[in-house]
């Protein structure tokens, strides 16, 4: 669960809030990914900015065959996962 939450994300947006769409849309890379994502990426056309504020997470996973409960906490932001 924590490394999930603390990988690097991908993020694809358009202005206003509406729906992405190839021709008017941007990339957001958190650092973290291989060059070559960066340059495959711009080759099939997308356009890579530099990301803003993605948001945080915090999660609890229960596991359904032992019940046992695992969390994780993003690094970015404060904060901590709590399960009973």
């Amino acid at each position: 669960m924590q490394l999930a939450i603390a990988s690097p994300r991908m993020a694809i947006n358009r202005g206003g809030g509406r729906t992405p769409i190839p021709e008017d849309s941007v990339t957001y890379l958190e650092a973290g990914f291989p060059p070559g994502v960066y340059a495959e990426l711009a080759d099939r056309g997308h356009h890579l900015v530099e990301p803003g504020n993605m948001g945080g997470v915090q999660g609890v996973y229960r596991d359904a065959e032992t019940g046992a409960l695992a969390g994780g906490s993003d690094p970015r932001r404060d904060g901590h996962a709590i399960a009973w």
